[in-house]
């Protein structure tokens, strides 16, 4: 498995890619592995040299892109019914990236990772692998989150030159939007950092600390701020529905802190290492810490803490 895994809020699918070398002819292949509740299930990615999972949703329907070794665009993907099938291209584009999957199964797709390529929002409905329709013509941010409603949260730069601040841009499928400025240092968690109005992030720190783990509230515009926690620059924080975070502190693990500064270590897994690969993806709707660790051999095991 590599670093890259997906799961869901339901904590039911965790899904990544691995490969194996057959020591005989010098070639490895890439697999997708599925596990449903633990148990996994594997797929071959045939003509994939490199291959990653974007997002997987509650009914274990996965998406991502895949590489053939060759000077060619990333294919879009999907699994479905036990089978990847390739994702239709927009018309008038170079290439499409899947980003995300809502419970009825429509894809998100961004277009424009190619420089000569322009930036556009595309969906594949539910069910479909047939050319996707474009929502979205100019794509200026990151895209952060999308709801179920269709609510976009994305990551957009404002102003220019010396004027330039980052923001929050939340547009709502009646086609209200809403910007709000970050704050100051803001640094976008890497992993998941929007949940509801919750979004994950560090800020600069003070009395020695680079950086620290911070949750802002869209819907108050609050700021929490939780030192003792130095990040030392890597926006290596999530975060739950009721504003629960998980930060990792550099060399000393990851921690689960609540709203009010109170921060629990979680423990690390019998015959993992500590500061190479624990990775926590999410806390799912249950409580439980969906994510994996690191094998003293270097393999990546799908781990789940519960935390009293």
């Amino acid at each position: 498995m590599r670093p890259e895994d997906e799961t869901e809020p339901t904590g039911r699918f965790m899904a990544g890619t691995g490969s194996a070398l057959n020591w005989r002819t010098e070639k490895s292949r890439t697999y997708l592995v599925i596990w449903d509740r633990g148990k996994p299930s594997v797929t071959d990615l045939s003509r994939s040299y490199v291959a990653r999972v974007n997002a997987v949703n509650s009914a274990g329907v996965a998406v991502g892109t895949r590489w053939d070794g060759v000077n060619r665009p990333n294919a879009a993907w999907v699994y479905r019914d036990g089978q990847v099938r390739n994702l239709a291209m927009p018309s008038g584009h170079r290439q499409v990236t899947p980003v995300a999957i809502n419970e009825r199964g429509d894809i998100l797709g961004m277009t424009g990772l190619d420089e000569a390529d322009s930036r556009a929002l595309v969906v594949w409905p539910a069910g479909s692998d047939e050319s996707p329709r474009v929502v979205e013509e100019q794509v200026h941010g990151e895209i952060l989150d999308w709801a179920e409603d269709g609510t976009l949260t994305e990551w957009v730069i404002l102003g220019s030159g010396a004027d330039v601040s980052r923001a929050v841009r939340v547009s709502r499928p009646d086609g209200s939007a809403v910007v709000m400025t970050a704050p100051d240092g803001w640094g976008m968690g890497i992993a998941r950092p929007v949940r509801g109005a919750w979004i994950a992030g560090t800020v600069p720190g003070t009395g020695g600390e680079r950086t620290v783990p911070a949750l802002w509230n869209t819907s108050t515009n609050q700021v929490f701020v939780y030192h003792g926690l130095d990040a030392h620059h890597q926006n290596t924080v999530t975060v739950d529905a009721n504003g629960q975070l998980l930060a990792r502190k550099p060399g000393d693990g990851w921690y689960l802190v609540e709203q009010d500064g109170t921060a629990q270590p979680l423990p690390l897994p019998p015959g993992t290492i500590r500061d190479y690969g624990m990775g926590p993806l999410v806390i799912d709707d249950e409580g439980v810490i969906q994510g994996s660790a690191a094998g003293t051999s270097g393999e990546r095991l799908p781990t789940a803490w519960r935390c009293r």
